[in-house]
């Protein structure tokens, strides 16, 4: 990967913010590798406004018997400016608070917990019949959470 502009290129590894990031994100891959191997997407949707709401996404793992819910936050602003090889980044979310989140509970699931698995925290949720309510609380960026057993 490189990034930068006019004479001024250069690959991650000058960068340690972005190298440290790239390797974060491995780790959570990693984590997440159980779920995702053998997940389904099955719904995605914009909830409010298209630029500024939130997008869902919701995946079945049927080996782990569990939903997937991702959550990302569309209020955001970046740009293309120089960031000095990211030492400055221009990347700033807008964040959420008290978010909720009511999602579709499909027949096959058992909800009895509820979990932010990049951060291993509980999510509180109630399911009331064919509904799933998650509190997800603050959401700066985004949040995957799996319901299941």
């Amino acid at each position: 990967y490189t990034y930068g502009s006019g004479t001024a290129w250069s690959g991650f590894e000058k960068s340690p913010p972005l190298f440290a990031e790239i390797k974060r994100l491995n780790a959570d891959l990693k984590k997440l590798e159980p779920w995702l191997a053998a997940a389904l997407p099955i719904s995605q949707e914009t909830v409010g406004h298209a630029k500024k709401g939130l997008r869902v996404s919701a995946l079945w793992s049927g080996d782990m018997d569990a939903l997937i819910v991702v959550i990302r936050n569309l209020d955001y602003e970046t740009d293309r400016e120089e960031n000095d090889f990211g030492k400055k980044p221009r990347f700033k979310t807008s964040p959420k608070e008290q978010t909720q989140i009511t999602l579709h509970k499909p027949a096959w699931l058992v909800a009895s917990k509820a979990t932010d698995v990049l951060n291993d925290q509980p999510v509180p949720f109630r399911a009331e019949g064919e509904t799933l309510q998650l509190d997800i609380g603050k959401l700066e960026l985004g949040k995957i959470i799996v319901i299941g057993k």
